[in-house]
């Protein structure tokens, strides 16, 4: 036997330099593309995680507001009745005078769908108009609520509210069906 191949296994190639140096560089591309990868999903999630909580706290806060109107000790309630469009429909108005603010909360309304929302309208006594007290949709049980600003304007002078049925921005007059109705 020659001195040559001593100790070097049948068949196998030996390493050269520059072989080694592109399994070197292989393995680091791959380790750095798979950090960066999950630096990536991890700050994805981060992002998607505070949002969500910054949400949650924005329900939270209507939702608080929206109770506080609804059992204020001098609340004074109205019942909204469905139309022939929303028959099992009903709605609550809970109205806090000495405040000028509302809140309606509904029952049974058809779901919406997207490219749609309902809307809130007001009338006034005297015959000066209406006003939109807002817009909201409901969840797949019917239900739903609004909070009701009426920016200044006496609850004294209403006397008719009516729910309509509007594209997802609202309107600035009714356009779809009335599905809720009710005197104050």
């Amino acid at each position: 036997m020659s001195g040559t191949n001593q100790g070097a296994s049948v068949g196998a190639r030996p390493s050269s330099p520059l072989i080694a140096w592109f399994r070197h560089r292989r393995v680091g591309a791959i380790v750095t593309a798979g950090s960066l990868t999950i630096c990536i999903a991890s700050l994805s999630y981060s992002m998607l995680l505070h949002t969500r909580t910054t949400q949650n706290a924005m329900v939270a806060s209507r939702l608080a507001e929206t109770l506080s109107l609804v059992y204020h000790p001098g609340a004074v309630t109205r019942t909204l009745a469905g139309t022939d469009r929303a028959p099992r429909s009903t709605g609550r108005l809970a109205v806090i005078p000495e405040s000028n603010r509302a809140v309606l909360v509904t029952y049974n309304l058809p779901a919406t769908g997207e490219g749609s929302c309902y809307q809130l309208r007001a009338a006034f006594l005297d015959g000066a108009g209406r006003f939109s007290g807002g817009t909201f949709t409901v969840d797949h049980q019917g239900q739903g609520y609004l909070v009701i600003d009426l920016h200044g304007q006496s609850l004294n002078r209403v006397k008719l509210v009516q729910v309509t049925r509007e594209p997802a921005q609202g309107s600035p007059g009714p356009t779809g069906p009335e599905v809720l109705t009710g005197n104050l």
